[in-house]
Order: C-alpha cells, then sequence, then structure tokens
C-alpha cells in the first residue's frame, strides 16, 4: 500500500471514530480509486455496510478482500456474520471454522460459531463456544450476554444455575460502574424512556407499540432510545408516538449514559435484557433514579442497578421466581404483554386437516428454540398421531444445509423426512401469517416458549398445545392462555403434553370451533385491549415513584 493511499485511509479511519460513517466510506473509496487491490479498504467499507445493515453489498466487499488477502481470520469472520445475518448459516459456520484454523484464539470467531449453533437449536454446542470466547476474553460482554441468552433455551440448567451465571456476569459488568447524580421522582409529569435496537419489526416492537399509542400524555413525557441499524415503517410509526424520538445506534455506552441523563428521566426501561445489541452497560451506571428491565428478555439482567422487572402472576406467580431476580417483580393482573393484531391479517382458511385428510402440527418459532428436549416431545407426538405431518418454518431454513440436518435430527427420533414441511424465511407479514392456515395444531417449545408466534397462531385460529415449567420463559404460554380460559391447552409435564397434543388432534369437532372462534375470542379479551393495558402499566410505573 503506498504511503498516499495509507495516508487516505488513516483519514477514513479518523472519520469513522468521529461516526462520520459516510465520510469514511469516501476516503475508502478514494484509496480503492488509487489502489484497486486495497484489502483494507474494502474490509473497511464492508464494516460499515454491515453497521449499515447493507449485507449484500457487505458480502461482496468482504469477498473483494479476501480474494486479495485470502487467510485473514478477521475478514473471514465478519464475511461469516454478514451470511449468517442473510440466512446462510453453512457458509457462516465454515468462515468460522476456517478463521479459528488460522486463529484459534480469535474470541469473535467462537461467539459467532457459538450463534450459527445457537439458530439451529443445537445449543450445547452454542454455550460450549460461548464459553470458549470468554476463556479466551473473560471481558467479552456480547459473548456473556449471548452465553446467557443461550442458557434460556436449554433444558438442561436450573434456575440457580442460570440464576448465578447472570450474577457472576453482573458482578464484572458493575465493578467499574459509577452511580450518576440523580433527582428523586415527584415531578407531576413523569418523565420515562424506553432503551431498544428493536424498534422496529421485530417481537419487540409489536408489543411495545399498544404503549408507545396509548401513553397518556398529560402523565408521561415520553422518550425513545432507538439502537436501529435500518429503520422501516414500524420504526417511524413508533417514532410518531412519542414526543422524544433519539437515533442512538452511532453512540458508545458512554455517550448514551450522558445523553440520558442529561434528559434527567424518572423512569428508564431497558427492552432488550441480554439480548442483541443491549445497552445494559448504561443501565450499569444508573442513567435514571428508577431502572426497569420489560419484555425483550425473559429473564434476569442480573445488574444490581436494575430495580424492577415487569411480570405478570401467571409467568412469575409470588415465590416461583423471585429468587432467581435480581430485580424486584412488579406483577401484571393478567398478561404483561397486549397484541396489536395486524391490520392486513388474512382470513381464518378452514381447519388444514379438511382437505388434507391428516393432522399438521406446525411451529414457526426461532429454530434455537428447538433443543433435543423440545425435538423430543414433538416427535414422540407425530409416533402417537398416524399420518399426521409436522409443519416448521423458520429464516434458518432458508438454507438447505440446515434443513437436512434439522431432518437428520428428526429422523434419529423415528421421523421420516416425508412428514416434515420446512419453510424458510416470508417476508411479507401477510403470507407469513397465511402460513397458519396450513396447521391445525401449534406446539409450543420448551422451555422457551413462542410469544408473538403463540398469539400469531391463536389469531389465524390455530390452537396452541404448551408445557409450562418453573422459569418465565416457559411459562409464556400459560400466561397467554389462561387470559383466553384455554388452560385445558396447558400441560404440566412432557407426557401431558403428549396426550394432550394427540388428545386435541382427535377431536376434529373441537378443532373447528377454535378455528372459527379463536380471533374473535382475542380481540374480546384483555390481550388486545390497548387501552386498559396501558393504564395498568403506568399506575404501576406512578407506584414505582412512590
Amino acid at each position: 500500500m503506498s504511503q498516499e493511499t495509507d495516508q487516505i485511509i488513516e483519514l477514513g479511519n479518523r472519520a469513522f471514530i468521529e461516526g462520520n460513517l459516510e465520510g469514511a466510506l469516501r476516503y475508502y473509496r478514494k484509496a480503492l480509486c488509487i489502489d484497486r487491490c486495497c484489502a483494507v479498504a474494502y474490509y473497511n467499507i464492508a464494516n460499515i455496510l454491515a453497521i449499515q445493515s447493507r449485507f449484500d453489498p457487505a458480502e461482496r466487499h468482504y469477498r473483494q478482500a479476501l480474494e486479495i488477502t485470502p487467510h485473514w481470520p478477521e475478514a473471514l469472520n465478519n464475511l461469516a456474520n454478514v451470511l449468517k445475518e442473510l440466512g446462510k448459516n453453512s457458509e457462516a459456520m465454515k468462515l468460522y471454522q476456517d478463521a479459528l484454523t488460522i486463529n484459534p484464539l480469535l474470541s469473535e470467531a467462537h461467539n459467532g460459531l457459538g450463534s450459527v449453533y445457537q439458530s439451529e437449536g443445537m445449543i450445547d454446542r452454542a454455550i460450549f463456544h460461548y464459553r470458549k470466547a470468554l476463556e479466551i476474553n473473560p471481558d467479552y460482554a456480547v459473548a456473556h450476554s449471548n452465553l446467557l441468552l443461550a442458557l434460556n433455551y436449554s433444558a438442561d440448567y436450573s434456575p440457580a444455575q442460570v440464576f448465578n451465571e447472570h450474577k457472576r456476569y453482573a458482578k464484572s459488568f458493575e465493578s467499574s460502574s459509577t452511580k450518576g447524580s440523580l433527582r428523586p421522582c415527584g415531578a407531576k409529569r413523569l418523565k420515562i424512556g424506553y432503551v431498544s435496537p428493536d424498534f422496529r419489526r421485530h417481537s419487540v416492537g409489536y408489543f411495545i407499540e399498544p404503549l408507545l399509542e396509548c401513553h397518556d400524555r398529560a402523565a408521561f413525557e415520553v422518550f425513545c432510545y432507538s439502537d436501529v441499524t435500518a429503520p422501516d415503517a414500524i420504526t417511524e410509526r413508533l417514532r410518531s408516538y412519542v414526543e422524544h424520538w433519539f437515533d442512538t445506534h452511532l453512540l458508545t455506552d458512554p455517550e448514551l449514559y450522558d445523553l440520558i441523563s442529561g434528559h434527567r428521566l424518572d423512569i428508564l426501561i431497558d427492552l432488550a435484557g441480554h439480548s442483541g445489541y443491549n445497552r445494559l452497560g448504561v443501565f450499569a451506571k444508573r442513567a435514571a433514579p428508577i431502572q426497569i428491565t420489560y419484555l425483550g428478555y425473559p429473564n434476569t439482567t442480573g445488574l444490581k442497578s436494575m430495580d424492577y422487572r415487569i411480570v405478570d402472576v401467571f409467568t412469575d406467580p409470588e415465590g416461583l421466581t423471585d429468587p432467581y431476580y435480581s430485580e424486584q417483580l412488579i406483577r401484571m393482573r393478567q398478561c404483561f404483554l397486549c397484541y396489536a393484531p395486524p391490520n392486513d391479517a388474512p382470513d381464518v382458511g378452514p381447519p388444514s386437516f379438511v382437505n388434507n385428510g391428516y393432522i399438521t402440527f406446525g411451529s414457526l418459532n426461532n429454530l434455537a428454540k428447538l433443543n433435543d428436549l423440545t425435538l423430543d416431545i414433538w416427535a414422540k407426538v407425530l409416533l402417537e398421531t398416524r399420518d399426521s405431518r409436522l409443519l416448521i418454518k423458520s429464516k434458518a431454513l432458508n438454507d438447505n444445509n440446515v434443513k437436512e440436518r434439522l431432518m437428520e435430527r428428526f429422523k434419529k427420533r423415528g421421523i421420516a423426512p416425508e412428514r416434515l414441511e420446512l419453510i424458510g424465511f416470508i417476508k411479507a407479514q401477510r403470507a407469513h401469517l397465511e402460513t397458519y392456515n396450513l396447521i391445525d395444531i401449534a406446539l409450543d417449545p420448551y422451555p422457551y416458549n413462542g410469544t408473538t408466534t403463540t398469539f400469531e397462531a391463536l389469531y389465524m385460529g390455530v390452537p396452541v398445545v404448551t408445557l409450562a415449567g418453573n422459569t418465565h420463559a416457559s411459562r409464556v404460554g400459560l400466561s397467554i392462555l389462561s387470559n383466553l380460559g384455554l388452560e385445558e391447552l396447558v400441560a404440566s409435564n412432557s407426557g401431558e403434553f403428549i396426550v394432550k397434543a394427540v388428545g386435541i388432534s382427535q377431536d376434529k369437532d373441537r378443532l373447528k370451533l377454535l378455528r372459527s372462534s379463536l380471533r374473535r375470542r382475542i380481540l374480546d379479551s384483555h390481550l388486545t385491549d390497548k387501552r386498559g393495558f396501558t393504564r395498568e402499566i403506568e399506575t404501576l410505573l406512578q407506584s414505582a415513584c412512590l
């Protein structure tokens, strides 16, 4: 690389550090005009495109960098990250492994490989690689959060073990945190802030919308701190509901802390927990006098600085889960969720079995939830229902090799491939919902129940059979179904789950009745009463300030 090219690259790096991504891109592209073989320029351009969620051009630029410098572990790792986002799991898996062959101590590649295994429900392998990443870099906060999330997908750890892992994370995470200068609550109009990377087409976006739309403006001044990298129509709609909206994805944790603490909020609400792109570093430094975690993560944050967690009396009945949270639980009387049915939802079709002559079970959950125990249970349901089929739809199934691996997992359990219908990502919401018209009965995963998928199934007339455990994640199905008076679909152990799933599959009249009545049942329930739901949340928030 010539001295001139090197200087231009350095100017691009400075622009990048200052948050001027477009300026950085101009410098890197200028470097390529001088030297078409500048691998660093291709690599840096790809990094920015990936940050902007422009994954297709990012992939091209990483590949160009690797053509020039083939054995570059960081470039292999980052290309794998992009391929994973594009649903190309198998190639991503290979590239992570290639990067580790070159540099076994590349913690980012272990983290990435763990995320690929997790996305296919291979949770034990995912946990192994997250732990390897942390062995190499104990301060790798992203890998530690990923590990904590993965533990929620596994049935092999007790609530106490999972809680201890969260506390271990928090202990290292909060050790260098400082408490900010805060004012007490008491203002007539409370200032409340929400922090999330998911103000978009995402489960969090769907469930936060009723609350943002219906907040009492006379009693609450609402701030949203959006870490969304690729805004969409839902982002813009959510933005329209609030007085103060800040696009914060380019801010560091210290910069975001300064922004939020400068607004002197009364309450700050985390909507991510240990899910991706969280801002727990901001909450660890206490950016508001009262801090609450809600919605985006099914467990404790482990942080001493997180005061409360919003749940309900079904997911977290008093005494069951309290010992395993660092936060004090705020329990809603009914469901902790409010569903906003999509305006363009298709009509509910006739039961699938009417035309097919056989029962179709189904799941549209993320494959990460399909751990070995869940597959064991579902396979037994199929084995006990003659001629039945199982439809599974998930983004990871865009990759044919992922389909083959999932079919092999079922084959080991006695389920022939022809009994499976595996569908990949469908972008259009209406077409996605149409999939439920192909399903007679939805099977809920365990121990991490579905949430959005459960509401969608019920709204489309599909009953959901769930297994309730002793953790929040394993009791969301119970909460939703109990609020609809459908407790008969809730099992307390795997054997009962199989009996209930087989039993309802044999009751064709019951299936027809549910098909025709579930949508109206949801619309008439508390689950879609956005104003009543918001008033209850607001009362709880006001009580927290007393």
